[in-house]
């Protein structure tokens, strides 16, 4: 049981951190962008770095959100198991 306690806590610290990742990604963007909607970088390696780091940000979160959801289910499944299991 207290494994299963452990992944419903994991996978809910996953899907959480997801969503965080994929907000601080948006608030750095809209951060960086002027009345028109460009976004304005001072020089072209500030201008990669932003790119690869958001980009970055973007691939944990969607990883977070996929390893999140399936510690969630297999934790599912497993207790409806467990409840056949003891309940014959």
């Amino acid at each position: 049981m207290l494994v299963l306690t452990l992944f419903y806590i994991i996978g809910i610290a996953l899907i959480v951190s997801s969503i965080y990742l994929s907000i601080w990604r948006g608030k750095r963007k809209f951060n960086r962008t002027n009345n028109v909607g460009v976004e304005l970088f001072s020089t072209y390696g500030q201008k990669l770095s932003a790119r690869w780091l958001e980009n970055s940000a973007q691939f944990l979160s969607m990883l977070f959100m996929v390893l999140g959801i399936i510690i969630l289910l297999v934790a599912l499944f497993d207790r409806k198991d467990i409840m056949q299991i003891t309940h014959f």
